[in-house]
Parts: C-alpha cells; sequence; structure tokens
C-alpha cells in the first residue's frame, strides 16, 4: 500500500479456513496472526494493515493477481485492520 512517509506500507490479505471463518471471534484470529507476524518478522515486515477476504484473485498461472487487488479499490485501506490504530478502517 502507499504511504506518504515510508513510500510503502505492508497490508495482508487473509482468506480464513472454515473452522476459523466460522468463529463466533474473529478478533483472536486476528490477534493470533498478529502475534505470530511479530515473532517471526523484522518490525519493519509486519503488516500494519490486514483484510479478510472470501477468495483471493488468481491470474491464470494460478498466481495471486496482486495487480487486482490494488485496482477493487480507489483507498487500500478500506476494509482493513489497522494494527497501529488498533481498529477497523471504514
Amino acid at each position: 500500500m502507499p504511504d506518504e512517509v515510508r513510500g510503502e506500507e505492508v497490508k495482508a490479505c487473509i482468506v480464513l479456513r472454515e473452522d476459523i471463518r466460522s468463529n463466533p471471534k474473529p478478533q483472536a484470529a486476528l490477534a493470533a496472526l498478529i502475534e505470530h507476524c511479530s515473532q517471526g518478522l523484522a518490525p519493519f515486515k509486519v503488516p500494519r494493515f490486514y483484510e479478510f477476504r472470501q477468495s483471493l484473485p488468481k491470474t491464470a498461472s494460478l498466481k495471486i493477481a496482486k495487480q487486482t487487488l490494488k485496482d477493487e479499490k480507489t483507498d487500500l485501506r478500506t476494509g482493513s485492520y489497522d494494527r497501529v490504530e488498533g481498529r477497523w478502517l471504514d
């Protein structure tokens, strides 16, 4: 994602497994994911934004179509959880 200060900011688009998706407390899954990333990645690599999706767009070679994800919204923060602000963005 574009960022005025750093040039780019990391955003993770996540498709949850069915057993986690049906959990009435998805916030717990998000907290566990953030903790996992914080333990295993350098601080600047830990995603700031998290978006849960039903599926990810794929290319003909079955790779994730990142450009399609970027083109879906004018503001890529919309519908994401901001780890720094600790809230979901509308």
